[in-house]
Parts: structure tokens; sequence; C-alpha cells
């Protein structure tokens, strides 16, 4: 009876105790970089929609518009807790210059 209590503490302990975040979702997250790396194309590419987005490689992403191609890349910000914190991933996109056709 006691090691039932005992675990039942723990359980609640465990489960109301803690202030870690839920992470998101995969398809969340991946919208969220998407996202980002578009932002950080558009930036470059003013005077040119954004046509194409592809995964080219685990956090790549080739982004064309008009006659440009620019590669954004997803970079994992520093960490400033403690690395068994829950959450969405910290991220920063990075956009490298444009290639154009001519």
């Amino acid at each position: 009876m006691k090691a039932v209590a005992g675990m039942i503490a723990l359980t609640m302990a465990l489960a109301f105790g803690t202030s870690a975040q839920a992470a998101l979702a995969p398809a969340y997250q991946r919208a969220a970089e998407i996202a980002a790396a578009v932002d950080a194309a558009a930036a470059l590419l003013p005077r040119n929609p954004i046509e194409s987005v592809v995964l080219s490689a685990p956090d790549r992403f080739t982004i064309r518009g008009g006659n440009c191609t620019v590669t954004v890349e997803i970079l994992d910000e520093p960490a400033v807790m403690a690395p068994t914190r829950a959450g969405p991933r910290k991220f920063t996109a990075r956009a490298g210059k444009p290639v154009c056709a001519r």
C-alpha cells in the first residue's frame, strides 16, 4: 500500500512539478523552419516572387524566385537553458548570396 501511495506521489510530482514547455509537433516545427527560410530569402529577392522551396539537405533549403536561387541554412541558436528542458527548437535562418541566371 505504501508503495502504491509512493508511486502516485512520484507521478504527481513529475506531472505537476515540472515547468517544461511542450515541443512543437514535427509538422509545425518544419512549417516554422520553412517560413523563416522563405522570409530570409525574400529579403534578398525583393523583385522576384518565391516560386519553389526545396528541402535540399537536413536544415538546408533551396529557394527559387524568378531566375535566382538562394540557399538558406537553419542554424540552432545557442542554448541558454539546461539541455533537458523541452520546448520548440530555437533557430535562425541564414541566407546565402543569391545566384541568378543571366
